[in-house]
């Protein structure tokens, strides 16, 4: 029977020649391991048990069984890192998340889709509320909130960039936080003298920053109306997006009476399937058959915010079909956490019961389970480098960006796992992660974040979100009746309150 080590492309053979030179260089091993590596040739994650993980600088340098001789070959100036009991898998990637709400948090636990639209990101109320100093303080704890919880990579949809001090503060917070990621401004019709022009050039600038100040953040775009927007902008758009070399493009399609009308297939008659730039369709709930065979065809993907999703009322039963073109995303954490885990367990329960129901509702008992948790892990961390066309991230092989996520598989909720896998999907939580790496650099070690400023960031954002939360608590809730912006009537929903009486529930 051959070693699943072989599967490991060449760090094996390697192994002996790189030594050398490796321990010049910044390195760091992990041994007695249960590491989650990818199986290329199945297609699934590969378990190695009792194993070691060695990084050097950037990348993992190594894996390698911790009882074998290579491991005699690691001199001491490599940190060694006893994983014993811990599971060692890749970072998770979050595909769409609009950081910038993190002040918000909470506010909207029984918000619908349309007051979030109308209220919580109405630009005009939100400019009264949010300076620069706000914007970056959100920002940032938005993106220490995502390291603590194992998220590597996010692509920051930053939707509200209404002027350039709040851009630039989202900026500056994103490469402050390091964290790996896209940050992508959302371009448009803007308010003031912040003109279609005036944003191009500001988004030149900041990638000449992002390349300038650092090696993990790059710059991508944002662009929500190319089924309803003015003819002039969206051709000023598509060739800004042609020339802008831009690592990811983002545009929401939901579709039926919500609107954002953004599909694969438009987007396809404007020539942007085509280019070398990754278009993420968020959400994508009213999908086709036609868009699902243009997303294979061009390589692009979809980004699935169950959690976010599922608070709305959205269409879930389509996506499930172009699941091999598919990644994860929180959406905002304004309303849920910000942990990638639960959109995995979300997305798996969800989909399970939906395959499932048709059975049953024919009073036949299913003899097989149709998603396994393989396939919610894999969307949580490969698929999502995947969709950025990425492929060294959201793995742990040799080569890879280290970017790696350590959890204690001695806590009480994970102790005696036989399957890391499904430790990971249907048992972990947040308080179990021990070690964040982000490019071969701690970010959180033995359960804390290791910047040294994150108690002043806590007291500021402390600040920033009572000053965020106070306005809204002071403005008056919008009163949705007539029509919404799609032409679609407001409705009243029945209400469940799990109190006898004549209350709501609320």
């Amino acid at each position: 029977m051959p070693s699943p080590y072989t599967s490991l492309s060449w760090q094996t053979c390697l192994l002996s020649l790189t030594f050398p030179l490796l321990a010049l260089a910044r390195s760091t091993l992990f041994e007695h391991a249960t590491i989650v590596s990818y199986d290329e040739a199945n297609g699934i994650p590969l378990v190695l048990r009792n194993s070691s993980l060695l990084i050097t600088n950037d990348r993992i340098a190594a894996i390698f069984p911790t009882s074998s001789s290579d491991a005699s070959n690691v001199t001491a100036d490599f940190e060694r890192i006893d994983a014993t009991g811990d599971i060692i898998v890749p970072g998770f990637i979050d595909t769409h998340r609009h950081s910038w709400q993190t002040a918000q948090r909470t506010i909207a636990g029984n918000a619908t889709l349309a007051e979030y639209i109308t209220h919580w990101t109405n630009t005009t109320l939100l400019a009264e509320v949010y300076d620069g100093d706000v914007m970056y303080d959100s920002q940032l704890l938005g993106f220490l909130e995502a390291i603590d919880a194992g998220v590597t990579t996010i692509v920051d949809h930053a939707s509200a960039t209404w002027n350039e001090e709040v851009t630039r503060a989202a900026h500056r917070a994103h490469i402050d936080s390091g964290i790996r990621g896209i940050f992508a401004p959302q371009i448009g019709t803007k308010p003031g003298n912040f003109t279609l022009q005036a944003q191009f050039e500001l988004w030149r600038e900041l990638q000449v920053q992002s390349q300038e100040q650092s090696n993990l953040i790059s710059m991508g775009l944002a662009y929500e109306t190319f089924d309803i927007g003015a003819s002039a902008e969206i051709e000023q758009v598509v060739e800004f997006i042609r020339n802008s070399n831009a690592t990811a493009l983002e545009t929401h399609f939901v579709g039926g009476v919500d609107g954002n009308e953004n599909s694969p297939s438009l987007l396809a008659s404007l020539g942007l399937l085509n280019l070398s730039t990754p278009v993420i369709f968020i959400h994508s709930n009213s999908i086709n058959p036609t868009d699902a065979t243009l997303l294979r065809r061009f390589n692009h993907y979809i980004s699935s915010a169950v959690g976010y999703e599922m608070s709305h009322g959205a269409d879930l039963t389509r996506t499930i079909h172009i699941s091999d073109q598919a990644s994860l995303s929180v959406g905002t954490n304004y309303a849920q956490s910000g942990d990638l885990i639960s959109q995995a367990r979300l997305w798996l329960q969800r989909g399970r019961d939906q395959l499932y129901g048709p059975e049953r509702a024919n009073w036949r008992v299913p003899a097989n389970n149709p998603i396994s948790t393989n396939q919610a892990f894999l969307l949580a961390t490969r698929s999502g480098g995947l969709a950025l066309r990425r492929p060294e991230l959201g793995v742990l092989q040799v080569g890879a960006k280290a970017d790696i996520v350590v959890f204690d598989g001695t806590a009480p909720g994970l102790l005696g796992f036989d399957d890391p896998v499904a430790a990971i999907v249907m048992h972990s939580h947040v308080g179990q992660i021990k070690h964040v790496l982000i490019d071969g650099e701690w970010r959180k070690r033995d359960g804390r974040l290791v910047d040294e400023g994150v108690e002043q960031v806590r007291q500021r954002f402390v600040a920033a979100s009572r000053r965020v939360q106070r306005f809204w608590t002071d403005l008056p809730r919008p009163v949705l009746e007539g029509q919404w912006l799609t032409g679609a009537p407001y409705s009243r929903i029945q209400q469940c309150d799990v109190v006898r009486g004549t209350g709501t529930g609320y």
